[in-house]
This record gives structure tokens, C-alpha cells and sequence, in this order.
């Protein structure tokens, strides 16, 4: 999970132009919000890495995974309502949310925490 967190950071880092048309009208400022997006995903890539603080980076993971979800499904309804071709392609990011978030939910479990606890 880590590593798609540092992936994608980076991305939201070194290529900022892919993720500016995916921004909706209403989220000010989109270079700041994909620059910052990206610093947060590598942080909580990062802090995934250590038993320390991975329960904690998997909740952060989930909320900023619920405060994204209205942005991808506001790209679904646009293109939807420009009747682009490709729409499902947006659309399986939806669904996928809820997968990322279930995963992260998996770190955040008593087996995970015990097993960190005894590797400290």
C-alpha cells in the first residue's frame, strides 16, 4: 500500500498536469490542492512504513480517501454530462476508493496491532 502512496505523491508531484483536468471547478487554487495532495499521500506512505505509526496512517489514509470521493465522483457526473467515450474509465476510480479504504481498514485491525507490538 506504501508504495502506491509514494507513486502516486510523486506523480501529484513531478507530473501536477496530468491531475489539473480531473480537478473540479469548485476546489480554489488546484495547483496547491495537487501539490499538497501529493506531499500528504507521501507522508502517509511513509508513515506506513513504521509499526509506530501505521494504525494511525491507515485512518489518515481513509479520511483523506472520504474527502477525495466527492471530487471523483463530480469528474464521473462531467464526464458524463460532456458524453465522453471513456466515462467507465473515471468511473472505476468510485469503486475503487471503497477498495483502497478496505484495505487500509486491514492495517488497522487487532492481529496488525498485536503483531506490531510484539516487533517493537
Amino acid at each position: 500500500m506504501a508504495a502506491i502512496y509514494f507513486v502516486a505523491g510523486f506523480t501529484h508531484l513531478l507530473a501536477p498536469e496530468l491531475y489539473e483536468p480531473l480537478m473540479p471547478t469548485w476546489v480554489h487554487l488546484p495547483a496547491k490542492a495537487i501539490f499538497w495532495s501529493g506531499i500528504l499521500e507521501i507522508t502517509l506512505a511513509t508513515l506506513l512504513l513504521f509499526s509506530k505509526t501505521r494504525v494511525g496512517a491507515a485512518y489518515l489514509i481513509i479520511a483523506m480517501l472520504i474527502v477525495y470521493l466527492p471530487i471523483h465522483v463530480q469528474h464521473v457526473d462531467d464526464c458524463l454530462g460532456e458524453n465522453h467515450q471513456h466515462w467507465w474509465i473515471f468511473a472505476i476510480r468510485v469503486p475503487m476508493q471503497f477498495l483502497l479504504m478496505r484495505w487500509a481498514w486491514s492495517f488497522t485491525s487487532p492481529a496488525v496491532q498485536n503483531s506490531q507490538t510484539q516487533q517493537a
